[in-house]
């Protein structure tokens, strides 16, 4: 039986991954799959954990100055772990899939995309929503604002796929496919789930290097899916991100990369334009799923240690930054 697999790249990402796994998991996913480098935070030890109680299966790497994510994904295809016909989302964790019709669970997305090659999901970004202090959830109704759907920076997708051998490699945005399939394979759908045409010129990197980052405007829509990527949080958690650096970046050119997170783009990425509280229908589920793993011990103890850990750096960044104390 075909599964439904999350497949995603982490260095330091221990105070938002708890968070993003019992999600994945409650809306379908059947496995997900985790590949960690060069953490310096507690990330590595939570994997353990949670894969020691069968809720992600992870595998520590090095990328050895190759860029961290496209590494992992040559690791990941290389393993045999994915096989023909399973559905495949290289995902971030700051990215949750978001759809909005049915049950609003993955089944309800993959019942539409029956005879597909896969679905072009749109980022929808969120702001801080005027908040400083990160509260430990990304699905929390005081991150209800984001980008209106015309913001051009929405229409960056990743891709949900079907994969089998015209899957030549799964690049981090889309799947870089044979140049066969162009003519020969089953259509990939946009975001208004209906068929894509590979030749309008929003795709062409796609189609000839297997690169693409943006649907074409006329595809897009947040009717029924989205990503809500959660880009920034708060001031703190961003300022963590800087301290990481980038994932699509090597190691070795991470100092190149700098700007990404910096304080000028938080500014222009702090979009809270529009209310959005669509993913908040699974709020309550949410929160009984991550009561139940909570109740683990060896995973309630080492989430209170990332919790405390992000506390700490939480409190030297914001005085040194002149702004206001959690009140604990």
């Amino acid at each position: 039986m075909a599964e439904k697999i999350l497949f995603t790249v982490v260095r330091n990402e221990a105070p938002y991954l708890l968070e993003w796994v019992a999600f994945h998991r409650l809306i379908g996913f059947d496995t997900i799959v985790v590949y960690s480098n060069n953490c310096t935070d507690r990330t590595d030890e939570l994997c353990a954990v949670l894969a020691a109680e069968g809720l992600i299966e992870h595998h520590i790497c090095d990328p050895q100055g190759a860029s961290p994510q496209g590494h992992a994904a040559w690791l990941f295809r290389r393993s045999g772990r994915v096989k023909d016909g399973d559905w495949v989302l290289f995902c971030d964790p700051d990215e949750f899939v978001n759809v909005k019709f049915g049950n609003h669970r993955l089944d309800d997305l993959l019942s539409r995309a029956n005879g597909a090659k896969g679905v072009l999901l749109p980022w929808r970004l969120f702001g801080d929503s005027g908040h400083i202090h990160y509260t430990g959830r990304s699905i929390d109704p005081i991150y209800s604002r984001a980008a209106p759907a015309a913001n051009p920076n929405n229409r960056v997708v990743k891709t949900l796929v079907r994969y089998g051998p015209d899957v030549e490699f799964l690049g981090i945005h889309v799947p870089k496919m044979r140049p066969e399939y162009w003519t020969q394979g089953a259509p990939f759908l946009s975001p208004r789930l209906d068929p894509v045409d590979p030749a309008k010129p929003a795709y062409e990197r796609w189609r000839e290097q297997g690169q693409a980052v943006t649907c074409d405007h006329s595809d897009a829509s947040y009717d029924l899916v989205q990503l809500n990527h959660y880009f920034l949080r708060s001031r703190a958690s961003f300022a963590l991100k800087n301290l990481r650096g980038s994932g699509g970046t090597s190691l070795a050119r991470s100092d190149l990369d700098k700007d990404r997170y910096s304080a000028e783009k938080y500014e222009k990425s702090n979009h809270n334009e529009v209310e959005d509280h669509s993913i908040l229908v699974w709020q309550s589920q949410l929160d009984t799923a991550l009561k139940n793993i909570l109740s683990i011990p060896k995973i309630a103890a080492t989430q209170n240690m990332v919790w405390s850990d992000y506390l700490g750096f939480e409190e030297g960044f914001l005085a040194e930054n002149g702004l206001p104390p959690r009140r604990l």
